[in-house]
């Protein structure tokens, strides 16, 4: 199964068109204030971006399920992705596509994590982030593959996340996830709220070769 790619922290039109152009699988959209890749709803949906095979993702960090919904329509989203600490019933009652986000704190066994699996049961894939104490992802840092391996070993749908970019992303392309998602590692240097077409599209053809390869 060919790997897919999502770019995530898109905070202007112009990057949002470059990475539909290029075909990314996934484009996301960070609905936390406090992160420096927000993007209010109210912008992105003035924006009226055409549905195209690309499919958008909002990212949420324990918003209410009422603002998500208001959000994920207005904003013509196709899944929500919950990167917060979201609880099974939260996520039970939300009744929309989503990705469960799992912050990797620690190495989990393999029953923890079949038990993690059945807690939210009806999440389209889940995504492993690096771990930190005060920010939720987005931090650049790199994912510890030793203990993102024991959960690629299910049936489950594995979206990587954490400190991707072009100089490492072949180790974890070696990983065979189903995703891997990336955004410090497509930003510019000159604006961190700004994308580097140069980079995306370096990375595409990585994944595009790694694919027809494998």
């Amino acid at each position: 199964m060919k790997i897919k790619l999502k770019y995530c922290g898109f905070t202007t039109l112009e990057d949002i068109e470059y990475a539909i152009k290029i075909a990314v699988d996934y484009i996301g959209f960070i609905f936390h204030p406090s992160s420096h890749r927000y993007i209010s709803s109210e912008k992105l949906a003035s924006w009226k971006i055409q549905k195209t095979k690309t499919k958008k993702v909002g990212v949420f960090v324990n918003e209410t399920i009422e603002n998500i919904r208001k959000i994920f329509a207005q904003c013509q989203l196709d899944i929500v992705q919950l990167h917060g600490d979201e609880t099974e019933e939260f996520c039970n009652q939300l009744n929309l596509p989503y990705w469960k986000v799992n912050r990797l704190d620690k190495k989990y066994n393999e029953k923890e994590i079949n038990d993690y699996f059945q807690k939210f049961n009806y999440s389209q894939a889940f995504l492993l982030d690096k771990y930190h104490k005060k920010i939720y992802g987005g931090t650049g840092t790199e994912i510890d593959s030793k203990k993102v391996t024991p959960w690629l070993n299910s049936h489950q749908k594995i979206i990587l996340a954490g400190g991707i970019k072009q100089e490492n992303i072949q180790n974890f392309l070696s990983l065979k996830p189903y995703a891997l998602d990336i955004s410090s590692g497509i930003e510019s240097e000159q604006n961190k709220k700004r994308k580097s077409h140069e980079k995306m599209q370096k990375i595409k053809k990585i994944v595009e070769k790694y694919n027809e390869m494998n």
